[in-house]
């Protein structure tokens, strides 16, 4: 017995005839029968989609608004007072002294503005709000709690609402704040920035008193090295009054090169230590403020356009599962027939 068109295969064994199913004929989603089941609830469904987006709107206004506000820095490029002379610099690459030319450390900014001092520091700090008076920041982001537990949760929660990116090719410097008050993210930003510098500024004033301890004492040992070289030649000059030996000629011509390669030492050395005392009472500020923070005019968040569209899809979705699972498609006819 042949099946019928349409069906799946019929095998014949002796004394019947069963039906195979075809696995590929019923494989993959059937989009039309779905559109079919629901194309009479459209109604329904557009007013349960305008119904989830009026919701979602609502509920934005519900929502604590988030402001944002932003610092752009570039590192400060200093002056490079080592090389005053092309003698001194020559003699400053010699004994590795570089002073101005510090090595920068701008790769390091972000990770300062997460560090646990950088933020203790803000957290401590009273800022003026949009209602015209002055909070504690460690008070507006925690509540009451031990001393040690809330400076914790402070500095998380403060961490959680800072953003720092660098351009690693520019050396420019982005610092966004996120909180929910206009006149209080933009001091925060501020405070941040001014709390960077004062640590960058920090760092590189006791760099700079290390460097001036160093050649401190580089320069007691040359100008004893500077005096024993010129006891030597005295004393050479003084014993040998009378002598024009070749000999004696080249000694001296040694000793007094000895002599003057010392002075030349103790001159750069002399120059280096007064130029080093001089960088260890500058606090210049080493970071420049390309961009200041100002109070936004508008929020960041939450975007109520934005929440109205995922409430209508999210609504639709919803309604278009619950119908296709409360009305299932129709069977199709399928037997087997025997003989």
């Amino acid at each position: 017995m042949s099946a019928p068109s349409g069906s799946a295969p019929a095998v014949e064994v002796p004394g019947r005839t069963l039906l195979v199913l075809d696995d590929e004929a019923g494989s993959g989603f059937d989009w039309r029968g779905a559109l079919a089941r629901l194309w009479p609830r459209r109604r329904w469904l557009a007013m349960l989609g305008a119904g989830g987006a009026v919701a979602a709107f609502a509920l934005s206004f519900l929502m604590p608004p988030v402001y944002e506000a932003g610092v752009t820095l570039v590192e400060a490029r200093s002056s490079d007072l080592g090389t005053m002379s092309p003698q001194l610099g020559l003699m400053e690459r010699q004994f590795g002294l570089g002073l101005g030319a510090l090595t920068s450390g701008v790769s390091t900014y972000p990770e300062i503005v997460r560090s646990r001092q950088l933020l203790t520091r803000v957290l401590g700090q009273r800022f003026p709000t949009a209602r015209h008076g002055t909070v504690l920041l460690l008070e507006r982001l925690t509540r009451p709690a031990p001393a040690a537990r809330r400076l914790d949760i402070g500095i998380r929660k403060l961490r959680e609402r800072l953003d720092v990116s660098l351009d690693r090719r520019t050396g420019i410097l982005a610092l966004r704040v996120s909180l929910d008050d206009p006149v209080l993210v933009a001091a925060v930003a501020t405070a941040t920035c001014a709390a960077l510098q004062d640590i960058v500024v920090h760092s590189m004033n006791t760099q700079a008193g290390a460097n001036r301890r160093f050649i401190e004492v580089r320069v007691e040992e040359a100008r004893h090295d500077l005096a024993q070289a010129e006891d030597a030649l005295r004393a050479f000059r003084e014993n040998n009054l009378r002598g024009s030996s070749p000999r004696l000629l080249t000694e001296e011509a040694r000793l007094a090169r000895e002599t003057r390669t010392q002075e030349e030492v103790m001159l750069t050395l002399t120059r280096q230590y007064e130029i080093a005392r001089v960088e260890e009472q500058k606090n210049v500020p080493v970071i420049n403020v390309l961009d200041p923070a100002v109070p936004p005019a508008f929020r960041s968040a939450p975007r109520r356009s934005l929440l109205a569209a995922l409430g209508l899809l999210l609504s639709l979705a919803c309604g278009a599962a619950w119908v296709l699972i409360r009305e299932p498609a129709p069977a199709k006819a399928t037997a087997g027939a025997r003989d």
